[in-house]
């Protein structure tokens, strides 16, 4: 009787593998309309995401800075040194201050 199981465990290994190949195909596999795997693309959407919130954060922090310095011009290296928040973009990019207050980031437009 044992000898009729000796095989099963090898093809349970073979099945979950085959079920996980499939759904890593799944993910990586389609192409999206800029040409890039679909997982790619997701994570390429949350850095834009956070970017957005991270420079809406950062103009408000602008605007409190230039209620409390006037006639200072707010800079990314006085906000940082002030520690007013995080002045990195989650995709690398870098962000300066226009002179309407607007902060810009160089990959994220």
């Amino acid at each position: 009787m044992l000898n009729n199981k000796r095989g099963y465990g090898l093809i349970v290994l073979l099945i979950g593998l085959a079920i996980m190949m499939a759904l890593t195909v799944k993910q990586w596999g389609p192409q999206t309309q800029g040409g890039k795997p679909a997982m790619v693309q997701y994570i390429d959407d949350g850095k834009t995401a956070g970017c957005m919130l991270t420079r809406q954060t950062l103009a408000t922090q602008i605007q409190t800075m230039q209620l409390s310095n006037p006639g200072q011009p707010p800079t990314i290296e006085r906000l940082s040194a002030m520690s007013m928040g995080n002045c990195k973009c989650p995709g690398n990019g870098s962000y300066t201050i226009s002179t309407d207050g607007r902060v810009l980031c160089n990959i994220h437009k």
